[in-house]
């Protein structure tokens, strides 16, 4: 695992939900703040909620 210090910027573009999650807990991610304007989101497993709860399963908070 890689650790970054401070805050740091993840966009999905590209990604499943499982990847992108996957990224967050290979660069040592503990917290994650959405900050979309809107966090909704027609890619599935990226809504507010679904997000939350894939996160949360991956041990990173919100």
């Amino acid at each position: 695992m890689r650790e970054v210090p401070g805050v740091v910027g993840v966009g999905y573009e590209g990604l499943d939900v499982e990847g992108f999650v996957s990224r967050l807990t290979d660069l040592g991610v503990q917290v994650l703040a959405d900050v979309r304007l809107t966090p909704i989101s027609r890619k599935r497993g990226f809504s507010k909620r679904a997000l939350a709860e894939a996160v949360s399963g991956a041990g990173v908070r919100r």
